[in-house]
């Protein structure tokens, strides 16, 4: 960026000389008294020319500070879970835009608490695996996928529970450790979250 103010620079200034001959005598009364137009072509080209890298030069601005504002978006925004209370918060700085029941992880399978982000997303997936417990699972077309832990921990639509398990102590109805939504409140929590989001899940 600093080498094109630079070159902008130069070429201002070569214009203001190269038309007057370097010269301040060409005001002077010895000065011929029929100047031509023609040094006038020159400096309009110059003057195009300047304004087309000054264009690019602005452009370039531009785009820096829309990816910056994207950035910035992105680190205001956090979700986080509280475990107690079995919800799952959208957050703009300090104000709440919006609540959701949500279902942690069952005894023995608790969903961990800490700090995180948005790692990937996925409209769908299939899990599988096998956490804190023999017991083995496997559930397909699992929507609106926000992974926060590899692919082992995220916050998802679970279309297998009964609605009336979000927003409940989960210690026996829980999830195999991911924060669970219904899969209306999952898309929009998905349509929200960019990669990068912070997730804060607490106590």
């Amino acid at each position: 960026m600093d080498k094109t103010i630079f070159l902008i620079f130069l070429l201002i200034l070569a214009i203001l000389l190269f038309p007057l001959g370097g010269s301040v005598e060409v005001f002077s009364s010895d000065a011929p008294q029929n100047l031509s137009c023609d040094f006038l072509s020159p400096l309009v080209s110059s003057l195009d020319l300047a304004k087309e890298l000054g264009g690019q030069y602005l452009n370039k601005i531009s785009g820096n500070l829309k990816e910056l504002k994207s950035i910035l978006l992105i680190n205001q925004k956090k979700i986080v879970v509280s475990l107690s209370q079995q919800t799952l918060y959208l957050m703009e700085g300090d104000k709440i835009v919006a609540l959701f029941p949500t279902l942690t992880g069952a005894r023995g399978m608790g969903t961990p608490p800490g700090h995180y982000t948005v790692l990937s997303k996925y409209r769908s997936v299939t899990m599988e695996g096998q956490i804190g417990t023999p017991l083995e699972y496997r559930v397909e077309n699992v929507p609106w996928v926000l992974f926060f832990i590899d692919r082992t921990y995220a916050i998802h639509g679970n279309y297998w529970k009964p609605l009336n398990f979000f927003g409940k102590d989960p210690s026996f109805t829980g999830s195999h450790g991911c924060v669970g939504l219904t899969p209306e409140d999952a898309k929009k929590v998905y349509d929200w979250a960019e990669v990068g989001t912070e997730i804060i899940i607490q106590e």
